[in-house]
This record gives structure tokens, sequence and C-alpha cells, in this order.
């Protein structure tokens, strides 16, 4: 199964201009994984998923 990198990508792009790049409502919900506001442990935690599922 392959996966895309994309969530991961917008989620660095929303941290690190969040002026020029924003989420959706639904979007920053989806990427919101610990529940704490998106943060790059949320990014993080999308691309390790990602990886993962692409590796197996």
């Amino acid at each position: 199964m392959i996966l895309s990198l994309r969530p991961y990508l917008n989620n660095l792009k929303t941290i690190a201009n969040p002026e020029e790049f924003e989420l959706t409502e639904q979007g920053r919900v989806n990427a919101d994984v610990y529940g704490d506001g998106v943060t790059l442990m949320d990014a993080l935690t999308i691309q390790e998923m990602s990886l993962n599922k692409n590796n197996a």
C-alpha cells in the first residue's frame, strides 16, 4: 500500500508559515494526532505512519 506524504508536508508548511498556508477545519482535525493543536510531533507521526504503511 502506498500512502501520500502530502498531509505531512501540509502540516510542516502550516507550522512554518501559518500566514501563507492554512489548513481547512477538517484538515486541522485530521492533522491533530494528539489533540493539542497541530505540532511538529503530529507531522512526524503522520510521516512515520505513512512510511510504515509503504513498507508493509
